[in-house]
């Protein structure tokens, strides 16, 4: 299998212990599969581990373990204000509370001009996250809204940015860039086997339907002889060949085979049947 920077990844994992890990928006079955092994991966390694996505996870999704816990927004996103104003100028800054609203009283010192309202500056940030891991995102950009509407958490936290896209620019602290690798499952296995993680039925199976859905069921040039010891490390783990069909989904495929059976035969074919020829001696 693929050997990338271990030490590297556990000089920033190791200490890490609320890890974000974020989706790209127009996302697929491999970069969904990817990370959500990592996220079970890392949650059993006793992390407290969140994974986000731009945009909600399809039905074509549906037989990854975990799929639930990806959510659309980041929580617990604090509100921080920033004072543009040198802080000499300003003597105190105090709160008042009346019961319904709080406010914020911002005292200048004797002789220094008050904050004005275009000094005050709005941000998001303080969610307590010490490490973002992306999987899959070319640029911070390609997170769609998670991005967008939290700019200050991936500015001031620690990026491991995994992709196997050629074109990915480089935007994290650790960039795991793999284009020779078949896919992201590929790549999150290595990983998961190379720094000794916890590897279970679920999150083997996972992989293996990453895995095989990006290489058409192994059929694309970008295999090599590290994507059949990922598939094989998957079965290693318990990984399960097959999607179990879900119980609606069952009976669909039933009615589909009960379309299939021949029709009835006609009424008279155990009736006696006389046969002539002019053959016969």
């Amino acid at each position: 299998m693929k050997t990338y920077s271990f030490a590297e990844i556990q000089r920033l994992l190791g200490p890490a212990q609320n890890i974000l890990i974020c989706l790209p928006k127009s996302i697929t079955l491999d970069q969904a599969a990817a990370g959500l092994s990592l996220f079970l991966s890392l949650g059993k390694a006793g992390k407290n581990v969140n994974i986000v996505s731009a945009e909600p996870m399809t039905v074509g999704f549906s037989h990854l373990v975990g799929l639930d816990k990806v959510a659309d927004k980041i929580s617990g996103v604090n509100l921080v204000l920033t004072i543009d104003a040198p802080i000499e100028n300003i003597d105190k800054i105090s709160t008042q509370d009346d019961g319904k609203r709080l406010s914020l009283v911002i005292v200048p010192k004797t002789g220094m001009p008050p904050v004005s309202r275009e000094q005050i500056i709005f941000n998001q940030g303080g969610t307590g996250t010490d490490l973002v891991i992306t999987v899959g995102a070319r640029r911070l950009e390609g997170l769609g809204k998670i991005y967008l509407e939290n700019q200050g958490i991936f500015q001031g936290k620690p990026i491991i940015n995994i992709d196997n896209n050629s074109q990915n620019s480089n935007f994290g602290r650790l960039n795991i860039i793999d284009p020779d690798a078949s896919s992201c499952s590929e790549m999150v296995a290595s990983l998961i086997c190379g720094m000794g993680f916890p590897a279970d039925e679920d999150i083997g199976s996972n992989l293996l339907l990453g895995l095989k859905e990006e290489t058409r069921n192994f059929q694309i040039e970008k295999v090599s002889a590290d994507t059949f010891e990922t598939a094989a490390f998957c079965l290693r783990v318990g990984g399960r060949r097959e999607a179990v069909l879900k119980p609606e989904e069952s009976v669909k495929e039933v009615k589909k085979v009960e379309e299939k059976k021949p029709s009835q035969p006609p009424s008279d074919w155990l009736e006696p049947k006389i046969y002539k020829g002019s053959t016969l001696p």
